[in-house]
Formats: structure tokens, sequence, C-alpha cells
């Protein structure tokens, strides 16, 4: 068969961003985890494996969505870039003005580890273009 007609625009899109959020919660979860052995910080209710797991790869996957609705456009791949710098301004924004607790070095950490998985995720969304063109074993 057409090797086009195996890998539509489309899946190679969600397959970009199925395989990046896949590695940014692998990343994720190891950054969790090294930055609880390193901080001795506990509290896990709103950042826990679980809920790396399933946000990370979902959040990324959207990403991914509004790639290939903004690739039609003539300067689709810089609007995604543009657009995604400025979701990640907006997540750290928000994490800079979070307030975990009363105590101030628990929401210190918290808000350390919560801009760890915003950055790697960040970083991540970047490579959703590159994956969903370019000819991989991967993908």
């Amino acid at each position: 068969m057409d090797e086009e007609l195996l890998h539509s625009r489309f899946s190679r899109t969600l397959m970009a961003g199925l395989f990046v959020g896949l590695i940014a919660a692998v990343a994720s979860l190891v950054y969790n985890s090294v930055f609880r052995e390193m901080t001795e910080f506990s509290p896990s209710q709103l950042v826990n494996v679980s809920t790396i797991i399933f946000t990370v790869p979902i959040l990324l996957l959207c990403a991914c969505f509004v790639y290939y609705g903004l690739a039609n456009f003539k300067f689709g791949k810089a609007l995604y870039l543009l657009f995604m710098l400025f979701v990640i301004m907006i997540s750290l924004d928000f994490d800079f003005h979070f307030h975990r607790s009363v105590d101030q070095l628990v929401s210190l950490q918290f808000r350390n580890l919560l801009l760890g998985i915003i950055v790697i995720a960040g970083v991540a969304s970047f490579f959703i273009p590159y994956m969903a063109t370019h000819k991989n074993s991967i993908i």
C-alpha cells in the first residue's frame, strides 16, 4: 500500500502527540521522584504518579490537535510554537502565584515541583511539529 495512505497527516500528528506525551510523562515521573527524594517533599494530593501519568499525555494530545488545526495555515508551525509559548508562560505565571499551603516551605517546594513538570511538558510540546512532519521509524 501507499505510505501516504497508511500515515495521513492527522494520524502522524496524533501519533506524535501520543509519543511525545508518553516520553514527557516518563521524564516527569523521573523528575517527580528525584525532586521528592532530594527535598523530602511528601504531600501528594495534587501532584502524584496518577495525575502525572494521565495529565501530561492528555495535555500533549490536546497540543497535537492544536498543531493539526494550525498546520493548515501559511505560518501554522510558527503560530503553534507561539501559541504554546504563550500557554507555557500563562502556566508558569499560574505556578508562581499558586499557594499550596500556609507553610511557606511546602508552597515553595510544590511550586518548584510543578515548575519542573510544566517545563518538561512545555519543552515536549515543541517536538510535536518535528515528529509529525519528519519521517522516522517511530511514527
